[in-house]
């Protein structure tokens, strides 16, 4: 498994997203990619909240990892980011069934 460790050793909340707009190119190492970014500093800068009340931008980051290839997540709120999965995934299937290509 490969942890990029969203929030350490960035001294920057740029760092951190520029790690995500990124994230997609650590699929060529063919290991797991884990995201960690459950009510970080940057999410906080991003939003203006503060950490206790950062679940929905976590929920985001979730949904855009998964996306971008993330397999793991390590989160303090488990059902809003159960749902952002479940939506992220719903579209990843609909990406990759026949015919989608073309608006069937």
């Amino acid at each position: 498994m490969l942890d990029p460790g969203f929030g350490f050793a960035k001294e920057t909340a740029d760092e951190n997203f520029a790690l995500m707009a990124r994230f997609e190119e650590l699929a060529s190492f063919g290991l797991p990619l884990l995201a960690g970014t459950s009510r970080k500093r940057f999410l906080g800068t991003a939003t203006g909240r503060d950490a206790r009340d950062r679940d929905v931008a976590t929920a985001a980051t979730t949904a855009i990892l998964r996306l971008m290839g993330a397999s793991l997540f390590r989160v303090h709120n488990v059902a809003i980011n159960r749902d952002a999965l479940a939506v992220a995934d719903a579209m990843l299937a609909a990406r990759h069934k026949p015919g989608a290509e073309h608006g069937a």
